[in-house]
């Protein structure tokens, strides 16, 4: 009985896929009451799944909006910091020519004021020479009007 002579294989596969049948048409599957609670299930599912879908649609187009007025925001702003950057920079160089022309006056006064006091000696010294060289006319004299200051 080692060997099964093809008569008795076919007959014990004809038996096997029999029983096979037999066995799976015991269990008929979920009842229709069963399945129409199942399908009413998964309608609900798919319905808040659709509404979910929609809000998440209407959600999306809301955020986009607000991306596209927040990116025209940053260009503003970029705009008005390039034009902020140079106001500073138009500024710090006015302040550093004024710094310059400041020093410049101030040099000038002084040259003005070394020149002021040099005349003053210089009209000193030529006083005091024409005070010892011979005495000073007077303004009646010498035909100057006499004005007071």
């Amino acid at each position: 009985m080692n060997e099964l002579n093809p008569s008795n294989r076919n007959l014990l596969i004809a038996i096997a896929v029999t029983l096979g049948i037999w066995g799976c048409a015991q269990n008929p599957g979920p009842s229709p009451k069963v399945q129409a609670e199942k399908i009413k299930t998964l309608e609900e599912r798919l319905s808040k799944m659709e509404d979910d879908h929609q809000i998440l649609l209407s959600t999306r187009d809301q955020m986009k909006s607000r991306i596209s007025a927040l990116e025209e925001d940053r260009t503003a702003l970029e705009k008005k910091l390039i034009h902020h950057k140079e106001v500073v920079q138009e500024r710090d160089e006015l302040k550093a020519l004024t710094d310059v022309r400041t020093s410049e006056r101030d040099a000038s006064q002084l040259r003005c004021e070394l020149f002021k006091k040099g005349l003053q000696e210089l009209l000193g010294q030529d006083d005091s020479m024409i005070s010892t060289s011979r005495p000073a006319p007077s303004r009646a004299t010498a035909g100057i009007p006499f004005t007071s200051k």
